[in-house]
């Protein structure tokens, strides 16, 4: 029963999102507007000197009606970047597709996190803190010396507390955390170190998994100094969003020094390397066009996203990759038969399909069902003699011979002498790729026996019946999401299309134990076990990889771009999870 009602709270906190385009999910359209005081873009020059060396900046004379021109970068020290699938958001409440703040996809160069999940290091790593000690009742870190907001300020326990609470009561995907953390209690060591401890109302494993996804996803934010003169548990949602947009300060490398109509400009907060880019500087052009042309005109050195126009000369490094398949629903009869899925599970060739979605893109195997390549290749010498169901054939006959049925003159299946009616796979109008992809999944399901048939729908309906359970096979691409544990565990049920308790008792103990791994072994054991299982079940056929948020770059100043792509994968996403790592791992070319 204890696991059932925790399996149910967690398929229950799953809302089901819809694949989008060749880059990955849409957020909600909420524009950021400036909200900087016209007399003060430049925001901190009158609480720290300027560093030497640092671009002038100038303010219009005309405040009314400006165009603020008001960073003049340097190239030598300046990397210039153009937006064309994302918004600039620096509003940590919002659930908008942005950056250098999004609290989804786990970009978020101005604020940290307490600690942080590490896709390819498949553990807990430190963030503002560090993670000393976990049991089923409390949480303990250690918060990084000298831990201090841009304006040289220390953080302290109560903005820790109060940022918490604000991102568990106004941030949609993080409310299962609301309450769970009831007392919050700091000492400091021999070292002058503080540690932190949290204490659970609901003492167990998976409540604790909720808790650690928390401090993982909610950025720690200045919350005594937005919220000066009001009670901070009281204040508006709106009211937060103002002062975050006012007043965007942090603790992460980069501070903003820059926010006009025309550019956002980040400084980076200097360590012991200074062979780094000084300024990261972000054009807000509107139109598609105009954003396209910045590269070619080169305004900017680096492009990110999708173009269908990008010059030869440009360097192309791949985004983080993401996994696309199509879900079986097997609440209709026929894809409740294990045989039927059996023939679409021999339809699987990831190899063609998998180029055909992104031809850069990493290739993948075909019981690849969740998670990253990082992960796949960690499992692939402990899954390399699956274990398949007892009712898995190797060939169509013998699976037409089990069903009682046989493979007609025209090679497809049939059963009390009919032929078995099509299957309907819906996926979203205008992705080429997709439909290319699905296409030649169609094509091998004939050979094995099956009639697929392509249906393409607006976004919207695609949507919906994905949604409401109203399709045969649905093609479905994973998330740009921040990865944890439980994410991932909420991922692995996503894509089977499971949003109530209809899974086996084996299934449900294997979704807790990954939604509640800590170490990298448990963490390993339990997707091997999640692997496994999946591969017994065959509702959801990977077709292969897609990379999300590609760069392009055009300039001469920048080096070891090569040399990180060419060791990472899932850290590589530079307006996502692996933005800190990326833009930390550049250099200025001597």
């Amino acid at each position: 029963m204890r696991v059932l009602t925790l399996l149910m709270s967690l398929c229950l906190s799953i809302s089901v999102v819809a694949c989008t385009s060749a880059n990955g999910q849409e957020g909600v359209d909420i524009p950021v507007q400036n909200a900087t005081d016209p007399q003060n873009d430049n925001l901190y020059n009158q609480e720290s000197p300027e560093p030497e060396g640092a671009p002038v900046i100038t303010e219009p004379e005309d405040q009314k009606n400006r165009i603020n021109f008001g960073f003049t970068p340097d190239p030598q020290n300046t990397l210039s970047m153009q937006l064309l699938d994302k918004d600039i958001n620096l509003d940590p409440f919002s659930n908008q597709d942005g950056f250098p703040v999004d609290t989804v996809s786990g970009s978020n160069l101005i604020y940290e996190t307490l600690i942080k999940w590490d896709p390819e290091k498949l553990t807990y790593v430190p963030g503002l803190a560090e993670l000393i000690d976990v049991s089923e009742q409390t949480i303990e870190i250690e918060l990084r010396e000298e831990a201090r907001w841009h304006d040289g300020r220390p953080v302290t326990l109560e903005q820790i507390e109060i940022s918490l609470y604000w991102m568990s009561k106004y941030y949609a995907s993080l409310s299962a955390a609301e309450g769970l953390i009831i007392d919050v209690t700091t000492q400091t060591g021999t070292d002058d170190r503080e540690t932190i401890s949290f204490s659970l109302i609901d003492q167990d494993n998976y409540h604790l998994s909720i808790a650690l996804d928390l401090l993982c996803r909610a950025p720690i934010l200045p919350t005594t100094l937005w919220s000066a003169g009001k009670d901070p548990l009281t204040i508006t949602a709106d009211e937060l969003r103002a002062e975050a947009l006012r007043q965007p300060m942090g603790t992460g490398q980069w501070k903003v020094l820059l926010n006009d109509s025309f550019q956002l400009v980040l400084e980076r907060q200097k360590d012991d390397d200074d062979n780094k880019p000084s300024y990261l500087m972000l054009r807000k052009y509107q139109d598609a066009a105009t954003r396209e042309r910045a590269i070619a005109n080169q305004e900017v050195d680096l492009l990110v996203g999708a173009s269908s126009d990008i010059p030869d000369r440009m360097e192309y490094y791949p985004g983080r990759p993401v996994l696309a398949g199509i879900r079986s629903n097997t609440n209709r009869d026929l894809l409740n038969n294990p045989l039927i899925l059996n023939l679409l599970q021999l339809s699987l060739d990831t190899a063609r399909t998998g180029k055909s979605l992104d031809d850069k893109a990493a290739s993948t195997i075909f019981w690849h069902y969740f998670g990253s390549p990082t992960l796949v290749n960690a499992l692939r010498t402990r899954l390399s003699k699956p274990a398949y169901a007892e009712t898995y054939f190797d060939n169509k006959e013998d699976i037409a011979n089990e069903l009682q049925g046989d493979i007609g003159d025209d090679g497809l299946l049939y059963l009390d002498g009919n032929q078995i009616p099509a299957l309907e796979l819906i996926l979203p109008e205008g992705d080429a790729a997709a439909e290319s992809a699905c296409l030649i999944f169609s094509d091998l399901a004939r050979e094995q026996g099956l009639v697929i048939e392509l249906v393409k729908l607006p976004i919207e309906s695609y949507t919906q019946r994905l949604n409401n359970d109203l399709y045969d096979l649905a093609y479905y691409q994973a998330t740009d999401e921040h990865e944890t544990p439980l994410s991932l565990a909420k991922s692995f049920l996503r894509q089977w299309g499971v949003v109530n308790t209809d899974l086996e008792p084996a299934g449900q103990d294997i979704v807790i134990k990954l939604a509640t791994a800590i170490t990298v072994e448990e963490f390993s054991q339990a997707a091997e076990e999640a692997f496994r299982y999946s591969l017994t079940q065959m509702r959801f056929f990977p077709l292969g990889f897609r990379t999300i948020n590609d760069n392009f770059l055009a300039s001469d100043n920048w080096t070891n771009f090569s040399q990180y792509w060419s060791s990472h994968q899932d850290n590589r996403d530079i307006t996502g999870i692996g933005a800190t790592a990326v833009f930390d791992s550049i250099k200025v070319k001597n």
